[in-house]
């Protein structure tokens, strides 16, 4: 019984908030029997909170401060996550809380104040030091206030060209680090690998915890560039888009860092086949499905690897030929600017890799222009028609725009015309979410094949930090559904911008849904979903 009063108290503690049971402590003389709570009761009770819980019961008083924070101790499983919200300031990072629905505040350890916030992975937050030459990556845990120095960004031989290029400039690291993930969360096991993407994602670098250096990997062919990573199972899969092969996954590679190997797989990502149409609204011409940025997660259920392509809609302003300086003479097909304007810049956070629009320099078409008459090229794929899931073909893909047909009205109510106009004026070119895809790679043919369903899980997607959850465990969460922070800018963009790429995609009805507010953010920096640990 006594122990069942005990646990009553924790939660109750919970409901109300330390701060209240604070105030009642200190209205007491003398301390209640609860207060004095034994040990074994708390280690019953914190395996089954979350960490904000955790942290939330430290702050009740001086004697429960020191259970609910052991890091032996497992946390909850499947918590919701925070979004790690673009910074305000050097000395802090704002987050919100999906559970609560409010913004937290969470400050940064000295050592790394008056960094840049770049993305997550398995619980730490991934920081950057921008002094030239000297830039240094950290591994940054705000719960704990620990920190993990990388090794230098010069000791990445492109580096040195690229801090002498207009982009370092504007930019700083968010244009030369694209993605870095870890193996595992204890960055103190021996298992502990780090993997990274520089430049234009042709560099592949892998570290252990304490190097010095970073170890540069050689595993592309020619033009072949990584537009993500993932580490599952201890695995690390690279996701590259290739010339000249698409759908399917390699042998594996052996890579050695630090006496340590681990196996590379590389993904090779399908090229969907688009019709191209455009649209006129306003003082815009829309290019439907335009841009496409991808990614890999892991299942949280299952441990299948997902191949997620997030579908955008670009807005490009028209301008009058006989006003130049309003923009540059472009027509409708050219949307204005000059040459560099005339798409989104940026790999990761701009896909001009993927942008289905570009010609190259032969005068032909990109590879991403994938027109109907272009099926030889696709042979290959013509036995994924269907799979054994019972999904479609990784090419047949709607092109009836059903996800466009809340182009001029969003459920949220507004225009996005209006507010493009309203929030940024000056904003030339804008890209707009209207679909995602989802496929998962075939462990036993080493292939890609359709998804159309989550099932039972949810999706977080950012393009700096994403994982799945189980949707039987969120009760708060509609099922079925990804949620997604999309990191955009172009050349335009020069110090910050309003993003209100923030919201729900429903693969029920392929609807979006913006739910959250827009936001402000900086070039520098960038929004990520995050999973904290203690």
């Amino acid at each position: 019984m006594e122990v069942i009063i005990d646990t009553l108290v924790i939660c109750g503690c919970l409901v109300f908030g330390g701060s209240v049971i604070k105030r009642l402590l200190c209205s007491r003389p003398r301390p209640r029997p609860w207060e004095t709570l034994p040990d074994d009761v708390m280690e019953m009770v914190v395996p089954h909170l979350s960490v904000r819980d955790r942290i939330r019961l430290s702050s009740v008083c001086k004697s429960w401060n020191t259970v609910p924070m052991r890091r032996d101790i497992p946390s909850a499983p499947h918590q919701l996550p925070w979004l790690i919200l673009p910074q305000c300031c050097h000395k802090s990072l704002s987050f919100y809380d999906l559970y609560d629905g409010k913004v937290g505040k969470l400050d940064l350890p000295k050592p790394v104040q008056g960094g840049w916030f770049q993305g997550s992975s398995k619980g730490w937050m991934i920081m950057v030091m921008e002094k030239d030459l000297d830039s240094t990556m950290f591994l940054v845990n705000p719960i704990s206030g620990a920190q993990h120095q990388l090794p230098s960004l010069s000791t990445v031989p492109s580096f040195q060209n690229f801090v002498e290029t207009t982009g370092w400039k504007c930019y700083g690291a968010s244009r030369f680090s694209y993605c870095l993930v870890l193996s595992t969360s204890d960055i103190t096991s021996e298992q502990c690998m780090i993997a990274a993407l520089f430049g234009e994602g042709e560099t592949l670098c892998l570290c252990r915890p304490g190097d010095t250096t970073w170890s540069i990997c050689e595993v592309l062919d020619v033009n072949d560039v990584i537009m993500d990573l993932l580490f599952s199972s201890g695995k690390l899969y690279a996701l590259v888009l290739s010339h000249d092969k698409d759908g399917f996954m390699s042998a594996p590679h052996t890579l050695s860092c630090g006496g340590h190997a681990v196996e590379l797989y590389l993904v090779y990502d399908i090229m969907p086949r688009f019709s191209h149409q455009n649209e006129v609204y306003g003082d815009y011409i829309v290019y439907l499905k335009a841009s496409l940025d991808p990614l890999l997660i892991e299942s949280a259920t299952n441990g299948e690897i997902y191949l997620i392509h997030q579908m955008q809609d670009k807005f490009m302003k028209l301008y009058d030929d006989e006003n130049p300086e309003d923009g540059g003479g472009g027509g409708q097909g050219e949307g204005g600017g000059n040459e560099e304007d005339d798409y989104v810049e940026g790999r990761d956070d701009d896909n001009e890799e993927h942008d289905i629009l570009e010609d190259n320099e032969d005068g032909g078409d990109d590879i991403h222009d994938m027109d109907d008459d272009n099926d030889s090229a696709n042979e290959e794929h013509d036995n994924l028609e269907d799979n054994e899931d019972g999904g479609d073909d990784i090419h047949d893909i709607d092109d009836d725009n059903e996800e466009h047909d809340n182009l001029e009205d969003n459920e949220d109510g507004g225009d996005v015309i209006t507010r493009v106009e309203e929030e940024d004026r000056d904003l030339n070119v804008y890209l707009r979410t209207s679909a995602f895809y989802v496929y998962k790679l075939h462990p036993k043919e080493k292939k890609i094949v359709s998804a159309r369903c989550l099932e039972d899980q949810l999706l977080f997607v950012s393009g700096a930090g994403q994982f799945s959850l189980p949707a039987r465990e969120i009760n708060k969460l509609e099922g079925n559904c990804i949620y997604f922070a999309t990191n955009n800018h172009s050349t335009l963009h020069q110090r910050e911008y309003i993003n209100r790429e923030l919201g729900i995609f429903n693969l029920d009805d392929r609807r979006v849904k913006r739910s959250f507010p827009s936001v402000r953010v900086s070039v520098r920096s960038r929004l990520s979903w995050f999973t904290p640990i203690l």
